[in-house]
């Protein structure tokens, strides 16, 4: 019960904050913009017969994850080095 009561919470928060966005109009993509992810997606198609498109994906975001929380562990501490308790 305390959970529910938690997450419902939760639940109308994010609402209250994403109000704003769900009165902007609906935005729809130009003709040529679909039809060139179209073009790309054919082209992707292509090349997953050489290489596995959906691996090198996997990799690349693994590797940006990796890179992301280094960046922010250095940020933390870069942060943490100029509070004026710390030596």
């Amino acid at each position: 019960m305390i959970t529910s009561l938690i997450l419902d919470a939760f639940y109308w928060i994010v609402w209250l904050i994403l109000a704003p966005l769900r009165a902007l109009p609906i935005a729809t993509l130009p003709a040529g913009l679909t039809e060139a992810l179209g073009t790309i997606g054919g082209y992707v198609s292509g090349l997953d017969v050489v290489l596995p498109v959906v691996t090198i994906i996997a990799v690349l975001g693994a590797i940006l994850a990796i890179e992301g929380f280094m960046f922010l562990w250095k940020g933390i501490n870069w942060l943490l080095r100029r509070l004026p308790t710390q030596s």
